[in-house]
């Protein structure tokens, strides 16, 4: 398997990226990211968090992205089929042609959330 995204984002990030979905330009903009690659073949996921149940605190329930606004991640993956992990050229280029692929996804995140502001420990 080959993944891409935020796994296990600090709560300063969290809240960058709830703020980012929210938002028109940006929410619309990693909705259609995430679409092309579940449309590509990518499992797209809430990285190692269960989503909430209902919207986040201060955002409406009916909102558009309201399945968005309840990850606590962001990440797309996709497997190898089991008989290619011998082929060496096989697995490089799938792992090349999946980073390729995210390149979208994670200059959102990179642009959008960035690294934590807090320090260590603080998650």
């Amino acid at each position: 398997m080959a993944a891409c995204g935020a796994y296990m984002m600090a709560p300063d990030q969290l809240e960058r990226y709830r703020e980012a979905v929210a938002a028109d330009s940006t929410g619309r903009a990693l909705q259609g990211i995430l679409d092309d690659l579940s449309e590509r073949g990518f499992e797209v996921g809430h990285g190692m968090s269960e989503p909430l149940k209902t919207a986040p605190r201060g955002y409406p329930r009916d909102h558009p992205r309201v399945d968005l606004l309840r990850q606590k991640a962001v990440s797309a993956h996709r497997r190898l089929d089991g008989s290619q992990l011998r082929d060496a050229v096989a697995v490089r280029h799938f792992v090349v042609d999946t980073f390729d692929a995210c390149r979208p996804m994670n200059d959102w995140i990179k642009f959008n959330i960035g690294s934590s502001k807090t320090g260590p420990g603080r998650r």
